[in-house]
């Protein structure tokens, strides 16, 4: 435990990254003597981080007292390894991070999507190839997109991210509907029109689903009108459900027979993890590092992004078959665990600071 790790992210808002900077923080804490620093003391994630008493380290005042302190915390906890979350995390904490001397540190990407200025990413692609120990990476597409835009690949390295400990599936009973589920944020990235169509599919070619077949979306964001007049332009909103939640969503896993993912771009996806670990079977695009978790036909079905027929065709096999779905969900669940369990994400992290220490 003599060895100090430091995280730095913008602040604990509820997002896949900032989930899992706790959960690094959590697993890294078991070893080493490990601080979760925030830019910005905000976010609905606070309450996890302590939680799993992480050691939260808020810098108050305006940015240069910030970045002073910042400075002045690395250098006083000699602070040995520094792992940066985000644009402007890469940015401050690489430069701040090389002035106090910390001896590895390292840049994070945490998305396929490249939406920061042209001046910041071309500074965080200096920055990171001059002075970064290495460059994290959550998916493979991450890495290849960056390293398109100039990022040295032979820096990036990918650490899937990782899932809390479920210890129960929640087996489903054979009932006499079926509940299909999306979680994710109402943007254009989640494609939800693309679901509705599906479903809009499945329902013309067999009437008979309605009644049957509900489909529930679960999330927040700024879609939230659009995709629910869409619903009801279709005359889907009898069976079609739309849920604005931004906290507990558990519930929601443990009612549903099948999830549904129909993002257009995605790293490594949270949310089809979280669906795995309440033992779903899963039915997805082929976005970002999807297929790193649903083998297709295993425990899923992983589709051409945008194509709702197929989506429909793939659900309709899992509607019909109580006993496929028995056998995914129980596949989906022990994937999960053998291949990205907090376990192992830690043993990656570990053996990535061992390595470069060398």
């Amino acid at each position: 435990m003599s060895k100090k790790i430091a995280i730095f992210i913008r602040s604990l808002h509820k997002g896949g990254a900032e989930k899992q900077s706790i959960l690094l923080a959590k697993t890294l804490s078991d070893f080493y003597k490990t601080f979760l620093i925030i830019f910005f003391n905000e976010g609905g994630f606070i309450q996890l981080a302590r939680k799993h008493n992480v050691n939260l380290i808020p810098l108050e005042g305006n940015f240069l007292k910030k970045v002073y302190k910042l400075y002045n915390f690395l250098r006083k906890e000699n602070i040995h390894a520094l792992f940066n979350y985000l644009p402007i995390n890469n940015v401050i904490g690489t430069i701040i991070g090389k002035l106090a001397g910390v001896h590895l540190i390292y840049g994070g990407i945490w998305t396929t999507e490249i939406k920061s200025s042209k001046l910041k990413m071309n500074l965080q692609k200096y920055l990171c190839n001059l002075f970064s120990t290495k460059i994290i990476s959550n998916s493979y597409k991450s890495k290849e997109i960056y390293a398109k835009y100039g990022f040295k690949k032979d820096k990036i390295i990918v650490i899937h991210n990782c899932i809390e400990n479920n210890l129960y599936p929640f087996p489903k009973k054979n009932r006499n509907y079926v509940a299909i589920l999306s979680v994710a944020r109402f943007t254009e990235q989640k494609d939800f029109f693309t679901a509705i169509n599906s479903f809009n599919c499945l329902f013309k070619s067999w009437p008979s689903y309605k009644g049957k077949i509900f489909f529930h979306i679960v999330g927040y964001g700024p879609l939230k009108w659009q995709i629910i007049k869409y619903i009801s332009d279709l005359d889907l909103s009898e069976s079609i459900k739309v849920f604005n939640i931004n906290k507990d969503v558990d519930p929601f896993f443990k009612k549903a027979d099948i999830y549904l993912s129909t993002s257009i771009y995605e790293g490594m996806p949270n949310s089809i993890m979280e669906a795995m670990s309440f033992g779903l079977p899963i039915v997805a695009t082929d976005a970002g590092d999807t297929s790193y978790l649903v083998k297709d036909g295993y425990n899923g079905y992983v589709c051409p992004i945008g194509d709702h027929k197929q989506l429909a065709e793939k659900l309709k096999l899992l509607i019909d078959n109580y006993e496929l779905r028995r056998k995914m969900s129980e596949y989906s669940f022990n994937y999960l665990y053998k291949n990205f369990s907090m376990e192992n994400f830690a043993t990656r992290y570990r053996k990535l600071i061992e390595a470069d220490e060398k």
